[in-house]
């Protein structure tokens, strides 16, 4: 299997008990995100564009985005602002676990490789995910939004907060 990543998606992959796997270095790095993070970030990249997204678990599981190379300048906000939204950038030499055929259950392709395709640069993913998370964050709370309509238990009517 790791020879199929090597050759296919050329990805550096390993085998340890029989699990395909890629440690993170310069060239091939891992940012870890929600779901709900993860699919707007996926949505920022335009149709066609390689994205490797591994997630665990069919529902709910965190997913991972393999990355390339940084390109370009990182905002040194950009990590505080994932870690606040439970994401993390793996640190190098972390193992990321590839999907098995046989592992249907664990860590599954979200949005696999494609041959020949370049991976994403780092600093593209963490810049999408931080204009997601200031959008997420400068939009208003709806607990503190005085413009909010709310139902009275008390009572049939409707009354503005």
């Amino acid at each position: 299997m790791a020879h199929l990543y090597r050759n296919r998606y050329g990805l550096a992959a390993e085998l340890s008990y029989q699990r395909a796997f890629v440690l993170t270095d310069d060239t091939v790095g891992a940012i870890l995100m929600p779901p709900w993070l993860g699919q707007q970030v996926k949505n920022t990249f335009r149709e066609g564009v390689s994205v490797p997204i591994i997630r665990h678990g069919q529902r709910g599981g965190f997913w991972i985005f393999l990355v390339g190379k940084r390109r370009g300048h990182l905002r040194n906000r950009a990590g505080p602002a994932l870690t606040r939204h439970n994401g993390t950038i793996l640190p190098p030499r972390s193992p990321v676990w590839l999907p098995m055929t046989d592992a249907g259950l664990g860590w599954t392709w979200h949005s696999p490789p494609r041959r020949g395709a370049l991976l994403p640069a780092r600093t593209e993913v963490l810049h999408s995910a931080l204009v997601v998370i200031d959008h997420a964050e400068a939009a208003p709370d709806p607990l503190h939004n005085t413009a909010i309509a709310v139902r009275d238990p008390a009572s049939a009517r409707t009354t503005r907060r």
